[in-house]
């Protein structure tokens, strides 16, 4: 006779400790946000999580309490999106209440994603969150944009290989460490940053991030940095360069992988902002 397989999942030892100190003062609660730069439209939202959470089933869980220690247990609850109604990082697990422990919440422009320390890190939040907003737009009708690719598009040369198109109209992403905090420059594939006008903007020496750094301050992996999605304080400025096309194709979060969107939808979704940075080869000697 088989046995049936348990269904709850132990916690590791951290997720132990932050069950045990959660409290109303140290919520253990932490936040994602994604800013847009249209009003959140919360019937599309809603759409767009129940389809992530198709993707993350094993959020769908609930804290308890057993003789020893604390446990996660899958529960038939369904995330509903709300707008938002409470204090940033406010209690999601209440001893002895049947609740999920995350939630996705809006106000105006910014999507909101919560989550209590025990059901994941803050790389599983981050994914969590890249999957939501790409089905948001996709469900806004961007969703035919975005390609993924069978092979690596981590650089210019790689991705206009991909793509079939000229280097120049890939948006690279270039991420630098400046005076005023992480900024992020969306240039043309056949542009460099110029050290003068970056000086002038930034009052330093242009500094990018390591391979390391792009990951715990922005969000994601060299070679596959985009404007999309990044973390709290980071900025965007998008670099002229882009506008010579109709049609450019930056990076959507993963190195095999592109969206094809006009410079105008660039600083739509993106809430960049415009700013000459960045410097053309000079014209080959007929």
């Amino acid at each position: 006779m088989s046995k049936k397989k348990a269904r709850w999942r132990k916690l590791d030892n951290a997720a132990k400790l932050y069950s045990a100190a959660s409290n109303k003062k140290d919520t253990r609660v932490f936040r994602f946000y994604c800013e847009l730069k249209e009003e959140v439209n919360p019937d599309v939202l809603q759409e767009a999580l129940n389809q992530t959470i198709e993707i993350f089933p094993t959020f769908l869980m609930v804290l308890r309490k057993g003789l020893f220690w604390h446990y996660l247990e899958p529960c038939n609850l369904r995330p509903i999106v709300k707008e938002e109604y409470k204090e940033p990082c406010s209690r999601l697990y209440i001893k002895d209440k049947k609740t999920l422990l995350f939630e996705v919440t809006y106000y105006k422009k910014r999507i909101n994603f919560e989550v209590f320390h025990v059901l994941t890190d803050g790389t599983g939040a981050t994914e969590f969150l890249k999957e939501l907003v790409k089905n948001y737009l996709t469900e806004r009708g961007y969703g035919d944009r975005a390609r993924e690719f069978p092979v690596s598009s981590a650089t210019v040369e790689l991705a206009a290989a991909a793509l079939g198109c000229e280097g120049a109209r890939i948006a690279k992403t270039l991420s630098f460490k400046t005076p005023e905090g992480v900024v992020l420059i969306v240039a043309a594939g056949d542009a460099k940053v110029d050290n003068h006008k970056y000086k002038e903007k930034f009052h330093t020496k242009a500094k990018m991030l390591t391979p390391e750094e792009a990951v715990e301050l922005v969000g994601h992996a060299v070679g596959g940095v985009c404007p999309f999605c990044v973390k709290e304080g980071v900025k965007v400025y998008l670099d002229p360069s882009l506008r010579r096309f109709d049609i450019v194709y930056p990076a959507c979060g993963s190195p095999n992988s592109a969206v094809k969107l006009t410079p105008e939808e660039l600083e739509l979704l993106s809430g960049g902002e415009w700013c000459d940075l960045c410097k053309l080869p000079e014209p080959a000697a007929e």
